[in-house]
C-alpha cells in the first residue's frame, strides 16, 4: 500500500484510482446549490455505491473521514451532483 494522497480540487465526475483505500471526502458548494458526491466501488458510476456525502448550499463545505479506511476493491469512482459543486478525494493505492 502506497502513502495517502489528495487530488487536487475536482468538478467533473471521474475515477481517483483502481483498487485503494478511501480515507476522505471533502465538498464545496458555490452558495446556491446544494452538492451530492458520490464515491462508488468501481471504474465508473455503475457499480456499488460505497458512500455518499450530501452539502446543503448555505454550508458551503462539508468534509467525513474514514480513519482505518474503507477498501475500495474495484477502483475510486466519483460521481459530483450539483451545479458548482467541487470535492476532494484522500486515498491511498492498493
Amino acid at each position: 500500500m502506497y502513502a495517502r494522497q489528495t487530488t487536487d480540487r475536482l468538478t467533473t465526475d471521474g475515477l481517483v484510482c483502481g483498487r485503494g483505500v478511501l480515507y476522505g471526502i471533502s465538498g464545496t458548494t458555490n452558495g446556491t446549490n446544494d452538492v451530492t458526491i458520490k464515491v462508488y466501488d468501481s471504474l465508473d458510476a455503475s457499480g456499488k455505491i460505497a458512500r455518499t456525502m450530501k452539502i446543503p448550499a448555505a454550508r458551503l463545505f462539508g468534509s467525513v473521514d474514514f480513519s482505518v479506511g474503507i477498501m475500495m476493491n474495484n477502483g475510486i469512482y466519483v460521481d459530483v451532483e450539483g451545479t458548482g459543486g467541487a470535492y476532494w478525494i484522500t486515498f491511498s493505492i492498493d
